[in-house]
């Protein structure tokens, strides 16, 4: 009796070592993936690329790991990238922060997506291409022409992706999880907001473009160096997917 109660006692001892480290792997690994996560975030709202990329690649790495393990069975997916997280997150670093603009707005990803923050990069990208293509032309005669046909372009092409944005963006709750794109739809549909936005003038109403909400982010508008919010403007520089209910 006495060595089957020491046995006993082993045993229980090694199951909860067992246990004591499975739970001490698994918290580090979830630590380890927020925290990198919050590098991520940090690194893209300074527009630094390279280190983002790194950071990215390390977010992959640890939500790999976890799902190796059967982590999202129990953390019910909190910390882990869904699909259109990580669609996000490769169109940001690759594209959006190196400046190919066309290769965002044409990525038919990002525009078949139903997450609002797709709609918005799209929206943020045409914008981008709009003002380029208005900068290249240096004779006052052609630009103004030029303009109309930018104008229209922008309330035929580009409002309708923050419409989509706000359409299915989350249920409004303060603070507002889009407030952002609420302004944007507004101003792309009206034509003297979208003349000023193509002069990258100063607005008579705030207007937010930038890189949208990150996962995990509870709100905010994070931005590349130099991109600021048009109504602050040099360069116009906004921001989880559950569709808002009418």
């Amino acid at each position: 009796m006495a060595e089957k109660s020491v046995a006993r006692r082993v045993i229980g001892s090694i199951l909860v070592l067992i246990t004591a480290v499975a739970m001490g792997f698994v918290g580090d690994c979830l630590y380890q993936l927020n925290d990198r996560r919050n590098r991520l975030h940090l690194n893209i709202a300074s527009g630094d690329r390279e280190p983002s990329r790194a950071e990215l690649n390390n977010v992959k790495y640890f939500d790999g790991l976890a799902r190796q393990w059967k982590m999202h069975w129990f953390v019910a997916g909190r910390y882990l990238l869904n699909s259109d997280d990580a669609m996000l997150y490769e169109v940001i670093v690759d594209d959006y922060l190196v400046g190919d603009y066309k290769k965002v707005a044409e990525s038919e990803q990002l525009r078949s997506s139903d997450d609002y923050r797709a709609a918005h990069l799209v929206g943020v990208a045409k914008v981008r291409l709009l003002q380029a293509e208005y900068r290249e032309e240096k004779k006052p005669a052609a630009q103004k022409k030029l303009m109309e046909k930018l104008v229209q372009r922008m309330i035929d092409d580009v409002s309708p992706y923050f419409k989509k944005a706000v359409e299915n963006s989350p249920d409004f709750e303060f603070p507002d999880p889009n407030f952002g794109d609420r302004f944007n739809y507004d101003l792309t549909s009206d034509r003297d907001a979208a003349k000023r936005l193509i002069e990258n003038k100063k607005p008579a109403r705030k207007f937010i473009l930038g890189i949208p909400q990150l996962p995990g982010d509870e709100f905010g508008d994070k931005k590349a160096p130099g991109e600021k919010g048009l109504n602050e403007e040099t360069q116009p520089g906004a921001g989880g997917n559950s569709k808002k209910k009418s």
